[in-house]
């Protein structure tokens, strides 16, 4: 599992920049700029799972059906790369030439041009970029992945500054450099897989199956869009864009959760299909992952949830203070998450990928209502708590079609009160109005979170104790 610190460390260490930059963006970016950006970014985040076709999805699953015959490898990738290529190309322009209409009848304050425009060719670079990405996953090379995730970041945030600050072109400027970052960086990308893959043998059979496989994803995918994204376009629609920048900057914090459990995740995954394939008892090597996850994961969740008032101020002027009501919602919602992502792994192993639209869409359904009840009354609260239900429910369904698929004896109910902590505490925090000064209140929010790494000890880890030593062990020779 030495290829998941370094994906954690890559995530962590952009994460640990943009918490530096968030006062720079903060004192040349308005909430209303913060709303422009927050709408964009939810929008480009659906266009790249449509534009990808799944072709990106299918890249982890069928690489290790060809990786030992170069021959086929190098047909496989060029195919579905310049496929894929030609195809983001033309849907780009075609968005960019008659885009304008639908994006005008979906937004009331965000202008097409140049926000959507800007956009658009941002998507087209992050479409490529993640084809690379997902081809070094497959090929279990963390350090590829997370030089190109970090070059991409650094691109980007340097442009940003040179907009944003020297510039002062406000969500237009952040916009522009989060445009360079992308396109630099896939064509960077690109020169060098076509240079390592590139054949005139492009055969038409691994586009098909390729696309059989990614394609029945999207409607999966554009489901986890609508319980983690579309709550910004509806409160654009019934609140203000400076209620949109309020949100967008505490989802921006309380996806820190969402950082660390997917840059696990990506490292878990390719050992996960190892692990089942050869492991003489994968369910009992699950089970000690999953006591070091809910003990790591979950103290590092209640430290947020406790703190995220302070973090809020120590890094924003009180024009966003508010934005701290919705980060202990996020984050737990986001700790829920990394739990699907557990749980949804065996349904991709043992291909039973059909049942994602369906558990994804019911969440989505709820998500969408639960939007539309909750924002109109309580906004930017609202859209929290419609992340946390969608996602909590997403993670029920996905649990108990994993169940069928593949039966481990766990700690369940371990579980469950340990998370429960965690989410009585982020309902605590949520309902706060600011941090209560005084040490006696430094010390009691010390006091819950030691209190949880012991009891996650206690129940957890103490009966593993001797393997993890071991873990420790091997990882620091």
């Amino acid at each position: 599992m030495s290829g998941a610190a370094i994906y954690v460390f890559g995530n962590l260490l952009q994460k640990a920049a943009t918490f530096l930059l968030i006062p720079l963006y903060t004192y040349y970016l308005s909430p209303e700029d913060f709303g422009i950006i927050g709408i964009v970014q939810s929008i480009n985040q659906i266009l790249v799972i449509i534009l990808a076709l799944g072709i990106n999805a299918a890249i982890q699953r069928y690489y290790y059906d060809y990786y030992q015959d170069d021959t086929q490898l190098r047909q496989y990738i060029s195919s579905t790369f310049l496929f894929l290529t030609v195809a983001a190309s033309a849907v780009s322009l075609g968005l960019l030439l008659a885009g304008k209409p639908i994006w005008e009848t979906l937004f009331r304050y965000v202008p097409f041009a140049p926000y959507a425009q800007l956009m658009i060719w941002a998507v087209w670079g992050s479409v490529l970029t993640q084809y690379a990405l997902n081809l070094y996953r497959a090929r279990q090379e963390p350090v590829r992945f997370v030089v190109t995730q970090i070059g991409n970041f650094l691109l980007a945030t340097t442009a940003t500054i040179y907009f944003v600050a020297f510039r002062h072109l406000g969500a237009k400027g952040q916009l522009m450099g989060l445009l360079t970052g992308s396109v630099v960086t896939a064509l960077v990308s690109s020169i060098l897989l076509l240079k390592e893959y590139f054949t005139l043998q492009i055969d038409w059979k691994f586009i098909r199956v390729s696309m059989v496989y990614g394609l029945p994803l999207i409607p999966h995918l554009i489901a986890q869009w609508v319980k983690t994204s579309l709550d910004r376009v509806i409160l654009e629609n019934y609140t203000t864009l400076a209620e949109v920048g309020i949100y967008s900057l505490g989802y921006k914090l309380g996806f820190i959760m969402e950082i660390l459990v997917s840059s696990v995740n990506y490292a878990y995954v390719p050992y996960f299909f190892e692990m089942m394939k050869n492991h003489p008892h994968p369910g009992e090597r699950f089970k000690k992952i999953m006591a070091v996850y809910v003990t790591v994961f979950g103290s590092i969740c209640l430290a947020g949830v406790l703190f995220g008032h302070e973090i809020v101020q120590l890094l924003a002027p009180p024009v966003y203070y508010p934005s701290a009501r919705v980060v202990p919602l996020i984050l737990f919602g986001f700790l829920i998450n990394g739990y699907y992502f557990l749980f949804v792994n065996p349904l991709f192993y043992f291909e039973k990928t059909h049942w994602l639209p369906w558990l994804t869409g019911a969440a989505a359904v709820v998500s969408i209502g639960f939007n539309f009840v909750l924002i109109p009354q309580y906004g930017a609260l609202g859209a929290a708590w419609s992340l946390v239900v969608s996602i909590v429910l997403t993670f029920i369904l996905t649990f108990f079609v994993s169940r069928k698929v593949w039966q481990v004896d766990l700690c369940y109910g371990r579980y469950l009160l340990l998370n429960t902590l965690i989410g009585f505490a982020a309902v605590w925090m949520t309902y706060t109005e600011g941090p209560k000064s005084g040490t006696g209140t430094f010390v009691l929010k010390l006091f819950i979170g030691g209190g949880y790494v012991l009891l996650a000890y206690i129940l957890l880890l103490g009966e593993h104790k001797e393997w993890f030593v071991l873990r420790l062990k091997r990882s620091s020779l």
